[in-house]
Order: structure tokens, then C-alpha cells, then sequence
């Protein structure tokens, strides 16, 4: 299972290439809204350090937002253009999913996870995630009130994390039952790689005696849906399960879910309205 991750919406870019868990290729750019000009030119350089060609990957994940309008939109064109011209499967993966995914990686044991995304001018973008992965609607809140959300629920343990938190530290810092994860807020292509890895690896225990198989579809949106069929299976059989899972994600239009998250408009649309 080869995959190939991207990152552009974050003001910086990233490209991995890993082959389940085990990460082939990783290039970055840091310099800030350099990505028009280096993503494809990284993706290339990603391949060739791989040993790969386009169609020898199987999936492919970008990350959609929120974050730079611009950025977003080069990721998704690109991955767009990749997709259009190969049979790689296409998903992509929020900047809320990934603050997510990470940070249940460090704490199990925890009530909710609250991500806050810098999102300037004064405010985050918010989402929340329970025990069972299921997520509240992204919104857009100001510094009061994401601190107002967590002092309304400091009866249980749960965990802050996300590029917004250090705008609000001071004022959480002291609010009992929430641990706080001011690392790894800058989204890596390498760990967008581990995390789909992850994803997909759950077909590989998921038959039953009954030869029944809980497949993940991963989706735009942060939850993934979980389709069950019945099929001769066998879990010792990596490269049957593989095809079997892409046979059934394609069923349900993986590859049509390459869409952005745009929870604020774009300033010049904001400026047109105005």
C-alpha cells in the first residue's frame, strides 16, 4: 500500500511517500507562499527518492483547510490533476483531523479533544471530537469564547491542541482536567501518511468468522463511514484485502471527495460583499 500525502494549505508545503507505515520520501518547504511554485516540483523530486512513478501509488491525501485560501486551492488542484490522469484513490484530510489524530495519539484516556487553529485577526477555528470520534461542526470563535468553551468543560479530562492554542495559553493554562499540547502544531506530509496507513491497516483485522468486513471510507469530513460486506477474505492476505478495499472505497466515490473546508470566506470576497 503506497501512499502519497501533500500539504499546502498551511502557508508552508510537505510531500511523503510511504509504503504502509514506513515513510519512503518526505520533502518540505518553509518559506512562507512558496507553494505554487515548489509543490510539483517536490512531488516529482518525492517519487524519484522513492523509486516510484504515479502508478505505482495506490492512494493519495491532501490536507483541505482550513487555513490558506490560496494554499488550499494549490493542493487540491494538484492533487485533482494527479487523480484526473492516474487510478490513484484521492482523499483528504482536515487540519482539525490531523491536530486530532495526533493528539489522541498522546493522551488516551480523555473526555474530549478541543482543536483551535489560528485563524488571525483575533480568532481560531474550533472543533471538538468526543471518545467515539465523533466531531461537532466546525466553527469560527474568538479567543473569550474558546476559553469560555473550555472553563464550560473542565468536569472531566480533556485535551487542547492546535496552532490556536498558544494565543490562548495564558488564560488556560490553569484550568483543572485539561492537558494542553502546544507541540507539533505545523502539519507534516510524513504523519499524513501514518495516519491513513492507520486507517487502511484496520481492514487487515477487521473478518470475522463469518467472513464479515468492516471496511473505514474515509471521507471529506473528519468521521469516516463504515461499510460492511461479505467476501472471501482471508486477513493473512495483504494484497487481497488491499484490492478488495480499493474495490469497495471506490463504490463509495473516494476519489470525489476532494473538496475544500472553508469555515471563513476569502478576504477578497469579504472586501466584494463590503
Amino acid at each position: 500500500m503506497k501512499i502519497l500525502a501533500l500539504d499546502t494549505a498551511n502557508n508552508s508545503a510537505s510531500v511523503a511517500i510511504s509504503e504502509d507505515q514506513i515513510i519512503l520520501a518526505y520533502i518540505e518547504e518553509l518559506r512562507s507562499s512558496m507553494q505554487a511554485e515548489t509543490i510539483v516540483p517536490m512531488i516529482e523530486e518525492a517519487l524519484k527518492i522513492a523509486k516510484l512513478s504515479y502508478h505505482d501509488l495506490d492512494y493519495l491525501a491532501v490536507t483541505n483547510g482550513p487555513g490558506s485560501f490560496t494554499g488550499i486551492r494549490i493542493g487540491l488542484s494538484v492533487a485533482k490533476g494527479i487523480l484526473l490522469s492516474t487510478d490513484i484513490i484521492g482523499t483528504t484530510i482536515s487540519n482539525f483531523e490531523f491536530s486530532w489524530w495526533r493528539a489522541s495519539k498522546q493522551v488516551k484516556n480523555y473526555n474530549k479533544i478541543f482543536i483551535f487553529l489560528n485563524a488571525y485577526r483575533g480568532q481560531l477555528y474550533s472543533q471538538v471530537f468526543d471518545q467515539d470520534e465523533q466531531a461537532s461542526i466546525p466553527s469560527l470563535i474568538n479567543y473569550d469564547q474558546a476559553v469560555e468553551l473550555l472553563n464550560t468543560e473542565n468536569a472531566a479530562i480533556n485535551v487542547c491542541a492546535g496552532s490556536g492554542v498558544e494565543m490562548i495559553y495564558d488564560k488556560i493554562r490553569d484550568i483543572k482536567n485539561l492537558t494542553i499540547l502546544p507541540r507539533f502544531t505545523r502539519v507534516k506530509a510524513l504523519h499524513i501518511c501514518k495516519y491513513i496507513a492507520d486507517k487502511i491497516d484496520l481492514l487487515r483485522n477487521s473478518t470475522s468468522a463469518s467472513n464479515l468486513c468492516v471496511i473505514p471510507v474515509l471521507c471529506s469530513s473528519r468521521t469516516f463511514e463504515y461499510a460492511a460486506v461479505r467476501g472471501e477474505v482471508s486477513p493473512t492476505n495483504s494484497l487481497a484485502e488491499a484490492n478488495f478495499a480499493r474495490g469497495l472505497i471506490r463504490k463509495h466515490n473516494f476519489s470525489n471527495s476532494i473538496e475544500p473546508l472553508y469555515i471563513r470566506p476569502a478576504d477578497a470576497k469579504i472586501r466584494l460583499l463590503t
